[in-house]
């Protein structure tokens, strides 16, 4: 990866705001997911059954999702690296068909982990060594290959590269992701991510992806969402 190693450089590249974020809001949502995982992986008993059975179908589904956001880019986002700059996406597709590679591991280790202090040992080394290939993954993407797009397309022609990207999401997917995105963003950017939702879906629709999204917040920000929701209207 080309990913500049000082965080100066990293906070200067990345101190301007795209006008069309291809990658920040699904990446900061993976990001807190990765914490979260980790973060119950690192302090969950082996022996408790209980604990251990959902936190193992949580990584799973996870890492399911990295798989379909991976698909996701190298369907949309690649194809159209290559009409304007060919080449311009080998380097990033290889590190995608590394962490495909990486993912299926990870799932046989799912797998097979059982009990044993030692290969739960192992399972938290693992993850936690993919956690860090796909932490500056994801930074590269933002501070180099979102410039590259800019460089390349309009305003106008990213929206419509974005919209086409989401309209290929399944929509339990759409859901899945968002329960990762809504917690992992502030205030405003919750706002942002469900506003154009409500106004494009039937209000009943709308109420339900509200209460699946529900045990995602707390109540406090719940609440502001909700209210700011409908101030919105």
């Amino acid at each position: 990866m080309n990913l500049p190693v000082s965080p100066t450089a990293i906070s200067s590249q990345a101190s301007r705001v795209p006008s069309v974020d291809l990658y920040g809001a699904a990446h900061r949502g993976l990001r807190w997911a990765h914490a979260t995982l980790l973060l119950r992986l690192g302090s969950t008993s082996p022996g408790d059954g209980a604990q251990t059975a959902q936190l193992l179908a949580d990584l799973g589904g996870l890492l399911d999702l990295c798989t379909v956001h991976l698909n996701l880019e190298d369907r949309h986002y690649h194809p159209a690296l290559e009409r304007r700059s060919p080449g311009s996406s080998e380097a990033n597709a290889e590190t995608h068909t590394q962490h495909y590679a990486a993912l299926a591991a990870l799932r046989a280790l799912l797998a097979t982990v059982g009990t044993d202090p030692a290969g739960w040992r192992g399972l938290y080394l693992a993850y936690a060594s993919f956690v860090g290939e796909d932490l500056l993954h994801m930074s590269e993407e933002e501070t180099v290959m979102q410039p590259r797009f800019e460089e390349l397309y309009s305003p106008a022609e990213l929206r419509q590269l974005n919209e086409d990207l989401v309209a290929d999401i399944s929509a339990a997917d759409k859901v899945s992701f968002l329960r990762l995105m809504l917690p992992a963003a502030n205030r405003e950017g919750r706002i942002a991510l469900l506003g154009p939702l409500q106004t494009s879906l039937p209000a009943g629709a709308f109420q339900g992806l509200l209460a699946a999204l529900r045990p995602t917040l707390c109540e406090a920000d719940f609440e502001y969402l909700v209210a700011n929701l409908h101030a919105s209207r």
